[in-house]
């Protein structure tokens, strides 16, 4: 971190980069002292990102801070941090929600543990299907489309907001439509399983982009 301030200061950084405002000072105190208290009782990666997002206010300079520090947290191994401990949760709810949409449907679909089961047909919702991969895009075009159109605060996290209902939604219907390919016998490669997930993830990324323009035309 002092290595990053001292270039920082060579390359001719923004003054509120090298004298950061108190809050930011505070911020990164909360989280240095989160850091030791949850080290000892929380897997080193995870406890990890608390020292380093300690460090991340200290190096934005002001403006849409919000966005700028969600764009640097996904710049570290979300992903892995979030199967550790959404994975399963993730993957429950969308097997609960999967199973009721399947039943409006008139289909008799019971879900036992994270297994959707229809007479003698299983759909195992695996570990992949917890959707960890799809919420990292779309938090990332949440934050990205707050930076380009330098929303406010709430704004931008309202569009975060937006954007994990949309893409929990989109990942209930991979679920769904996972299982009704399993119901009609059609047997998918890998491939064509990241296919559906794509093909349904981007209506949900349309849905945030849209809504961060809605709110960057209204701020106008």
């Amino acid at each position: 971190m002092l290595a990053a301030v001292v270039a920082a200061r060579w390359r001719g950084c923004p003054r509120d980069v090298l004298r950061p405002a108190p809050w930011k000072i505070l911020f990164a105190a909360v989280f240095l002292a989160a850091f030791h208290l949850l080290r000892t009782v929380v897997p080193p990666t995870a406890a990890g990102v608390f020292a380093v997002a300690a460090g991340i206010p200290l190096l934005l300079p002001t403006g849409p801070f919000l966005a700028a520090f969600g764009l640097a947290l996904m710049g570290l191994p979300t992903a892995m941090i979030l199967d550790l401990f959404l994975g399963l949760p993730l993957r429950a709810l969308a097997t609960t929600a999967a199973v009721a949409l399947l039943n409006l449907l008139g289909l008799p679909v019971v879900r036992t543990g994270l297994e959707l089961a229809v007479g003698e047909t299983a759909v195992w919702v695996d570990v992949p299907c917890a959707g960890v991969h799809m919420l990292g895009a779309g938090l990332l075009t949440a934050f990205a489309l707050a930076a380009f159109f330098r929303l406010k605060t709430w704004q931008t996290a309202a569009t975060a907001a937006l954007a994990v209902f949309a893409v929990v939604a989109a990942n209930v219907a991979r679920i769904v439509a996972l299982t009704l390919f399993a119901l009609r016998g059609t047997t998918l490669s890998a491939g064509a399983h990241a296919a559906v997930g794509c093909v349904l993830l981007a209506p949900a990324v349309f849905v945030v982009a849209g809504f961060a323009v809605f709110l960057e035309r209204g701020r106008r």
